[in-house]
C-alpha cells in the first residue's frame, strides 16, 4: 500500500479517488451527484367556461378567448406563467399557493372523442 492510500472497511482510499469492493472487484465510485433540473416545473390545463382553471389550489383567470383550451402553466416558486397552445405567454400572475402539484396533464373533454 503506498502512502497515499489506506483501507476503511471495505473501502480503499487514495488522495484523488476513492473506491468500494463489490463482488471482490475494486471499482471507483461513480462521480458528482447530478444536478437538479432548475427550470420551473410545467403542467397543462383545460381552461372552462367560467374563463379559468385551477394549479395547486389557486384559481387563474385566462380570458373567454381561451375557454376550452388547454394551457400550459409554468410553476415556479413565485409565479405562475399561462402559455396557449402555440407557446405565446398569455399572462403572468403571483404564486399565492405553495401547495404540492399532483397533476401534470390535463383532462376532460378532447374534440377526438366520438360522441353519441
Amino acid at each position: 500500500m503506498g502512502p497515499d492510500q489506506h483501507f476503511a472497511g471495505r473501502r480503499r482510499l487514495e488522495a484523488t479517488l476513492a473506491h468500494v469492493v463489490l463482488d471482490g472487484v475494486l471499482t471507483p465510485t461513480p462521480g458528482p451527484a447530478p444536478l437538479l433540473d432548475q427550470r420551473p416545473t410545467q403542467v397543462q390545463r383545460r381552461v372552462s367556461l367560467p374563463r379559468g382553471t385551477h394549479i395547486i389550489g389557486q384559481r387563474v383567470q385566462v380570458g373567454l378567448r381561451y375557454a376550452g383550451q388547454i394551457v400550459t402553466i409554468e410553476v415556479d416558486e413565485t409565479t405562475l406563467r399561462v402559455y396557449d397552445h402555440r407557446n405565446h405567454l398569455i399572462k403572468t400572475v403571483p404564486r399565492t399557493s405553495h401547495k404540492e402539484i399532483t397533476r401534470h396533464k390535463a383532462y376532460g373533454h378532447t374534440t377526438n372523442r366520438k360522441t353519441g
